[in-house]
């Protein structure tokens, strides 16, 4: 095993092989998009497809961090993954606004579930198509070994390691965010936020405490802007819904009105969390990865 992809943890005595962290990740992935796909192919059931949806994210963004050492065949998977991520995301939108519905008057919240339901029946032959034909899934459970042979030399260091560079796109948009409420950025801010994450729970067997506490800030982060995009979402969402009675079309404007405001109020809670990106729990977490 090359020496040089075997960094060593300064001041706590502990050696993480970026290769082994790796392959576990990956690994670990594909065997539960595997799972997952079964689950929704079968039933459909709301908590597979978010479930299908986190698991392709995590595996999509091991695939940027760890870009330098993985094998030609799992990065050339990148965009396959993208369109199943995405044909989930339509069921899951759906799902997601049926459960809004909890909040709408009596008088219409029965007749718009009924619909919703009736799209997402529409809807989910379509994923279930992509999911049991010939797709990435496929070629993925067939990858035997996702790091390549001989990895780049030197392609860990005090800037390029996967959670420090995580970290320096996150701040960038945190700090634009800060300045400018653009739904853009916030969209961005939330992603970014997940990779870095993502990335700290990747290292966190090897790195312990200091790991799973910043995660568990992040954590928190990204439910407050994944509530934010929800809201901005599901706005737009009820805004365009046609074909609806007067009641219903006043209805669902009235709750669009009110998601759209609560998303903007949202921002106040989220700066609460900007000292935090770079706080405490962050500057010992840094010191973990420094290279040796």
């Amino acid at each position: 095993m090359a020496i040089d992809m075997l960094q060593t943890i300064s001041g706590l005595g502990i050696s993480v092989d970026v290769n082994m962290v790796c392959r576990r990740v990956v690994e670990g992935e594909i065997q539960r998009i595997a799972q997952l796909r079964q689950v929704v192919v079968e039933s459909g059931d709301p908590t597979a497809v978010h479930d299908l949806r986190v698991s392709i994210r995590k595996l999509r963004t091991a695939i940027r961090l760890f870009w330098p050492i993985l094998n030609q065949e799992l990065r050339s998977l990148d965009l396959q993954l993208r369109e199943v991520f995405h044909r989930l995301g339509e069921l899951r939108n759906l799902d997601v606004a049926i459960l809004a519905c909890c909040d709408f008057s009596d008088d219409v919240r029965e007749d718009l579930v009924e619909r919703l339901v009736q799209m997402r029946t529409l809807t989910k032959p379509k994923l279930v198509t992509l999911l049991t034909g010939p797709c990435v899934v496929d070629v993925l459970i067939r990858i035997e070994n996702p790091v390549a042979i001989v990895p780049q030399q030197n392609v860990w260091n005090n800037d390029t390691h996967p959670i420090r560079l995580a970290h320096r796109k996150t701040v960038k948009s945190l700090r634009r965010v800060s300045h400018l409420w653009d739904l853009v950025e916030v969209h961005r801010l939330r992603r970014r936020i997940k990779r870095l994450r993502y990335a700290v729970e990747f290292f966190a067997p090897e790195m312990g405490k200091s790991a799973k506490a910043y995660a568990k800030r992040l954590e928190a982060m990204q439910n407050l802007l994944g509530k934010t995009m929800d809201q901005v979402s599901l706005s737009s969402f009820f805004e365009r819904l046609d074909h609806l009675s007067r009641g219903e079309t006043r209805e669902c404007r009235n709750q669009a009105s009110k998601m759209a405001k609560k998303a903007t109020h949202n921002r106040k809670e989220l700066l609460k969390f900007k000292r935090e990106i770079s706080g405490r729990e962050w500057k010992v977490l840094k010191s973990a990865t420094r290279a040796a």
